[in-house]
């Protein structure tokens, strides 16, 4: 393993949290959103997706679809060859946690962090002051997946860590031992679309990283994804 440069263990700066593969507009501070929106929630999409209008909508603006960060779940129509492609009951249980959080109608409040590369908001989002992206991984149906973009400094919130072990100790959504999921979201997509595993993988508590092949050596509530190893 070779060594990660300076990532700290307090505050987390979710302009580096990001999931890996998503390309992040750069005009946020680090660990600030760009901006705060109240709104409705129009659709709940799968597990983190949804379709939300913001207060002050016109007629003619398109709703906007919120990727919610720092989780992944399991995939219910993934693009590709021979597709649209799905992990099953896994998709659709991460979808029916995340509507049992968030139903069409609410109203919610989401930190807007700037545009993925699909023209998605990437956001958190809080419905009556709750975190539902916090919730979602804490209850073993967001597998935690964290993206450092290497500009920045990469601070985490220890609490989302804690949710994910938590979720593996106790069994709880994809972790549930008479079910488990066969195979993690990004492994999936990477399968699916024909595409190698490119990112390097940090272990949070010993500041190493391995190449993107190697993921399996550091424990998954560990792992943070690089895009390369100068950061």
């Amino acid at each position: 393993m070779q060594s990660i440069k300076n990532i700290p263990t307090t505050l987390w700066s979710v302009t580096t949290l990001l999931l890996a593969g998503l390309s992040f507009s750069p005009n946020a501070e680090a660990g600030r959103p760009l901006r705060t929106l109240k709104g409705i929630v129009m659709k709940v999409v799968d597990g983190d997706t949804i379709k939300f209008q913001p207060q002050g909508t016109v007629a003619g603006e398109k709703d906007l679809n919120i990727r919610m960060i720092v989780i992944d779940t399991p995939e219910t129509k993934l693009p590709g060859k021979g597709g649209p492609h799905t992990q099953g009951y896994w998709g659709e249980a991460a979808w029916e946690q995340l509507q049992s959080f968030v139903e069409v109608g609410d109203k919610v409040e989401v930190e807007d962090y700037g545009i993925d590369s699909y023209g998605r908001t990437l956001g958190v989002v809080y419905k009556s002051g709750t975190n539902v992206n916090y919730e979602m991984a804490a209850s073993g149906w967001g597998v935690l997946y964290i993206y450092c973009d290497g500009d920045n400094d990469c601070d985490t919130d220890p609490s989302f860590r804690d949710a994910c072990i938590n979720a593996m100790q106790k069994g709880l959504g994809v972790f549930d031992p008479s079910r488990p999921l066969p195979q993690l979201p990004f492994l999936f997509r990477a399968e699916k679309q024909g595409r190698p595993l490119s990112k390097f993988v940090g272990n949070f508590q010993t500041k190493k990283f391995v190449n993107p092949e190697e993921y399996e050596q550091v424990p998954l509530c560990d792992r943070v994804f690089f895009s390369s190893k100068a950061v």
